[in-house]
């Protein structure tokens, strides 16, 4: 992915913007243990115009469709992000635990979206796409934290996953949605719209795993 690292001096987080222009990106696959998308960590910055088609992206902790992972909270430097007409067409965005940590922030379009400054994700659309995860999962976004806002979306035949099958050391709340997985109660998700086809799905194989599923 194009931003491997939080290490904003040595140049390894993507900052600025990225205007794709209305162009389409074909065929991604990208697999990183830590971070996974056509970005990984992502500081502030603007992505907008581009469609991400026939995309597979697998990690253990942070995947999306566009942005694994966006900061815009460093050192008290609080800088925006903006994500706008962004789409993401037949994809697979998979997350898979690997220790009492991870295994979650799986979103079709961002897998964390950090709202500790102004954070947006408007105008994007997800169509014909499966997005698996332990926990924090969901069409768009894995989580919405802090003031995080996610409006003016669309969502068709988008299959949202919590696996709860796979051998995991921590018990962990689901936070599986359609929208969002984990919201913080000061996000905004709003004029969002989804189709009939869309639907989440919670796998267990214990009784432990059914009640976590029912919290």
């Amino acid at each position: 992915p194009i931003g491997t690292s939080t290490n904003l001096s040595a140049g390894d987080t993507f900052q600025g913007t990225f205007d794709g222009q209305g162009f389409t990106i074909t065929g991604l696959n990208v697999e990183h243990q830590d971070v996974a998308g056509l970005f990984g960590y992502v500081y502030g910055a603007t992505i907008k115009n581009v469609t991400i088609e026939g995309a597979n992206i697998y990690s253990n902790h942070y995947a999306g469709g566009v942005v694994a992972w966006v900061l815009n909270n460093k050192g008290n430097i609080k800088v925006p992000f903006v994500m706008e007409n962004c789409h993401v067409k037949n994809a697979e965005v998979t997350v898979t635990p690997l220790n009492k940590d991870d295994g979650n922030q799986a979103g079709a379009i961002v897998g964390y979206l950090s709202g500790e400054s102004e954070a947006y994700v408007k105008g994007c659309s997800v169509t014909d796409a499966v997005i698996t995860a332990y926990r924090d999962v969901a069409g768009i976004a894995g989580t919405a934290n802090q003031t995080a806002v996610i409006t003016g979306n669309r969502l068709v035949n988008v299959t949202v996953i919590a696996d709860h099958t796979v051998e995991y050391t921590a018990k962990k709340a689901v936070n599986a949605g359609i929208v969002a997985g984990r919201v913080n109660t000061k996000a905004t998700i709003t004029e969002n719209e989804v189709d009939e086809a869309t639907s989440v799905t919670v796998k267990v194989n214990t009784a432990e795993s059914l009640q976590r599923a029912l919290d």
